[in-house]
């Protein structure tokens, strides 16, 4: 139901500057992203809108955050797919 990037550059370069699953259309969705320490750093309830690097209007620093979705497919069952 849905391809996950392995990477983003939020570098201001006008390419691939937002981390969000690239899908059909889905019901009932939700995207987290949590730092090293368990935090969450961004989320978001509408598919379109993907993390830009930030936490509280600061670029965040370079690393390896994780990512949970949890999501309605076009099945009508719940999915979730996590990854780093």
């Amino acid at each position: 139901d849905m391809y996950f990037p392995l990477a983003f550059t939020p570098n201001n370069d006008g390419k691939n500057e937002t981390f969000h699953p690239v899908a059909g259309v889905v019901e009932a969705y939700s995207l987290q992203i949590f730092n090293r320490y368990g935090q969450v750093v961004f989320m978001t309830t509408e598919q379109e809108i993907g993390w830009d690097g930030s936490f509280q209007q600061v670029e965040a620093p370079e690393g390896i955050y994780l990512w949970l979705v949890n999501y309605t497919g076009p099945d009508h069952k719940h999915k979730t797919e996590r990854g780093r």
